[in-house]
Order: structure tokens, then sequence, then C-alpha cells
């Protein structure tokens, strides 16, 4: 008996050692797939896409994978047919949701379901602020601005107040150019509340932004 109580002791250690082991790999493999995850963020604003499947095969969260996959398969061939969901969205966390988030929101405003892409946003926006990454805060403050100038002519003021947002939170040229693109489209629709007609941008091969 005693014999027994000993070996399930044993046990029960084996138990505790394993995963006291074991914890430090698995936070090594999360820190490491959250960096490969943002180099994708990264490489899809930049439309760098010839490096997205090499990455993609580190990413080991399934629904991480398919909202950077339906990501990639919108920049290459631009389809309602492919879809999305917020399956495993409980389990990823703060980072994960919301890539998650504005991928889903990203399905819906391109299909019949547009109207409800803005609340997925606006979620998308909010964890974004709790995960303190200013290149997803970033990222989700140009998808909400694009997405609100659809139809700015009605929600002028909500779109007003995320242009500010956008032009606060801007850390990169990237964020910069776009925050500047979308302030030239509120002063516009500020002179002519019934335009619809969106400013053309380009730069310059110095680099310099132009409006037209």
């Amino acid at each position: 008996m005693q014999r027994k109580s000993e070996l399930l002791n044993l046990v029960v250690q084996m138990k505790y050692l394993l995963v006291f082991f074991s914890l430090p790999f698995f936070l090594i493999q999360n820190y490491r797939e959250k960096e490969i995850a943002e180099t994708i963020v990264k490489i899809l604003r930049e439309y760098r896409l010839d490096s997205i499947p090499y990455y993609l095969n580190y990413i080991e969260n399934p629904s991480l994978k398919k909202a950077f996959q339906y990501q990639y398969d919108q920049l290459i061939i631009p389809t309602e047919e492919n879809t999305i969901n917020l399956d495993g969205l409980e389990v990823l966390d703060d980072f994960g949701k919301t890539i998650l988030l504005y991928s889903y929101a990203d399905m819906l405003q391109h299909s019949s379901r547009d109207s409800m892409a803005f609340k997925h946003y606006l979620e998308a926006f909010q964890t974004a602020k709790k995960s303190q990454n200013h290149l997803l805060l970033n990222e989700t403050l140009r998808k909400i601005n694009s997405y609100l100038t659809k139809d700015n002519t009605k929600n002028l003021n909500l779109f007003h107040s995320y242009v500010e947002k956008y032009k606060k939170a801007a850390s990169s040229k990237y964020d910069v150019f776009w925050s500047l693109y979308y302030e030239k489209i509120k002063v516009f629709q500020s002179i002519d509340r019934n335009s619809g007609n969106l400013p053309r941008v380009y730069r310059t091969a110095g680099g310099a932004v132009h409006f037209a």
C-alpha cells in the first residue's frame, strides 16, 4: 500500500516537472509566433506579398492563420467566396483577437452584410488599445477610416473623430501618409457635404505627398 502511494506521488511530481519545464518552450513559441504575425501585418500593409506564404507556414494558431490567409487572398484575387469566421476568438490574446476581428470586419464590408462591419472594426480598435500594440492600433484606425469614407456624408462627425484619432496615433510614414489622405477627405467633405468625390493622392519621386 505504501509502495503504491509512493508511486502515485512520483507520478504527480513528474507531471508538475513536465509542466514546469515545458512552460518556457510554450512561452518562447508564443512569442515567436507573435513576432511572425507582426511581420505579416507589416508585409500586408506594404503589399510585399511574395513572402506571405513562407511566413504563414510558421503560424500555428488556425484562427490567426485563416485571418492572414483571407487578407492575402483578398489582395491577390478579391472575391466574396473568400470567407472567415470568429471561431477560436476566445483563445487568442488581444494581439491575435485584433487581427481576427478586423479581418472579419473586412469580409463583412465586402459582402451583403457590410452594415455590420463597423461594429467589429470598433471591437478590433478597442482590443488593439488593450494590446498596446501601435502597429495594430494604426492598422485598425486605417481600416475604420477606409470604411467610413464609403458613406461619410451621413456620418461626418463620426468620420472626423476617427480621422483625428488616426492623426494622433500615426507613428510611421505609412500611417502619416494615410492619415493625411483621410484628413484631406475630411476637409473636402466639410466644404461640400454633398460631394461624393474623393481626392486623388500621389507621391512624387522624392516621396512628397500631393492631392488633387
